[in-house]
């Protein structure tokens, strides 16, 4: 089998075209490896090679964007407050509503439930817990 590119990546300027080549010659090794067949363990160390470079590029990439976001941070305290408020809400949000999908569930169950807990005789005590360990309206009136 004809050697895959394994050449280290050239410098082609910027960190992110570093990333996409290394991406790219994964996906070309990947595709001729449909094409000819090769031994398992030519392709096992050929695809850690190039795996490896995509992953270190990854890291490169990675680390780049963490150092720009701490010299914001330190050049512009107020934006990184901003930052954090707006993912502050967008998660208060998603909470809020995962917390009303919950409720709308549990009004469902009760929905389903009210016919099966009707038919238990009550307790024959207000306060008193049932057999399923449902209080029941302490302060209801008896009719």
């Amino acid at each position: 089998m004809a050697e895959p590119s394994l050449k280290p990546l050239e410098p082609t300027g910027t960190i992110i075209d570093e990333f996409e080549d290394a991406f790219h010659s994964v996906c070309k090794y990947l595709d001729q490896i449909d094409d000819k067949k090769p031994q398992m363990e030519d392709i096992k160390r050929d695809a850690d090679v190039l795996v490896s470079r995509f992953i270190d590029a990854g890291r490169t990439c990675e680390q780049y964007f963490l150092q720009k976001h701490i010299q914001i941070a330190n050049a512009k305290p107020e934006q990184v407050l901003k930052e954090e408020c707006n993912e502050l809400r967008l998660e208060i949000t998603r909470k809020d509503t995962a917390i009303e999908r919950h409720y709308e569930k549990l009004r469902s169950w009760q929905e389903t439930l009210k016919p099966t807990a009707a038919s238990r005789n009550p307790p024959s005590k207000p306060g008193q817990l049932s057999r399923t360990g449902a209080l029941y309206n302490v302060h209801s009136q008896p009719s």
